[in-house]
């Protein structure tokens, strides 16, 4: 049985979620004047703490727009890198506080796997990682897919060794895993398989997410690849405009992002990106990535 200790410290938990969640509303409303706060618990302190360093991240990427006309492309490219998708926090931080009342321990793991997704996500690490390094990241989002969808969403992968010691641009993954999950459920479709497979052949290596969910329409499927080959993104489908759009500025054509998918039988996502492998890359990619 909980101690009032206990109750009183989910009982702030929830009001600190509640307070975050306030807080990016008004930021996804124009917002940027908002500073947020979080007092319970050290994870959600980090989080509020990330959280008001995007608000003020944002504020001066606006400036910046008043300022400049065109961005260079190494300054592209770090901003894209930098990007979190804001719905996916939004959903998570929704689902830790109705899951402080329900189950205390699943939510502190949350929090635990949403602060670690935050550090790494701004990290100034460069631009690129080996591959490995962004599946122990996507570890902690698949934890929190898991504690959403339960059994509805389940998750394979095929990963060659040589794909685990290439270098990839950081975040590849993630928005793989989300576009699946958001073009999967719905329908007649409760429960979705995302298989992930990652291989290399002649020199190229191939990151391939499946999925056996809904899909998309003919429709949707032809602006969503029209919009990867606009210059900016006009619409509010940013992750796999950002790599698609990362992956060109890191290395040109031919790669860069596919998509196939057939209304009611899923989607698969091919990602193409150059092999460099070994655990450091020549001086000219360093300065590439810096």
């Amino acid at each position: 049985m909980w101690s009032w200790f206990g109750r009183k410290r989910e009982v702030q938990r929830r009001e600190d979620c509640e307070r975050i969640l306030r807080g990016l509303r008004q930021v996804q409303d124009g917002n940027l004047e908002t500073e947020i706060r979080a007092d319970s618990d050290p994870d959600l302190a980090e989080i509020a703490d990330v959280c008001n360093e995007m608000i003020e991240s944002l504020r001066r990427e606006r400036e910046s727009a008043r300022q400049m006309a065109e961005l260079v492309a190494a300054a592209q490219n770090k901003q894209l890198e930098s990007q979190f998708n804001p719905h996916f926090l939004y959903n998570t931080l929704e689902n830790i506080r109705y899951m402080c009342r329900l189950d205390p321990s699943s939510a502190e793991q949350m929090v635990r796997d949403l602060s670690g997704l935050m550090r790494y996500s701004l990290e100034n690490s460069g631009g690129e990682v080996i591959l490995s390094e962004d599946l122990d990241h996507l570890s902690r989002y698949l934890a929190i897919l898991k504690c959403r969808f339960g059994e509805r969403f389940q998750f394979t992968t095929e990963i060659s060794e040589q794909a685990l010691s290439c270098w990839i641009p950081k975040l590849v993954l993630q928005p793989m895993i989300e576009n699946a999950v958001k073009y999967g459920f719905g329908g007649k479709k409760k429960e979705i398989h995302v298989n992930l497979k990652a291989y290399c052949h002649e020199g190229t290596l191939f990151l391939l997410c499946r999925d056996d969910g809904m899909g998309m329409s003919q429709s949707a499927l032809k602006n969503l690849a029209d919009l990867l080959e606009q210059r900016e993104n006009t619409s509010r489908h940013s992750g796999l405009y950002n790599i698609h759009r990362r992956i060109g500025l890191l290395y040109g054509r031919p790669y860069g992002v596919k998509i196939r998918s057939l209304e009611g039988e899923g989607t698969a996502l091919v990602v193409t990106i150059p092999v460099h492998e070994g655990e450091e890359k020549d001086a000219t990619d360093s300065d590439r990535r810096g």
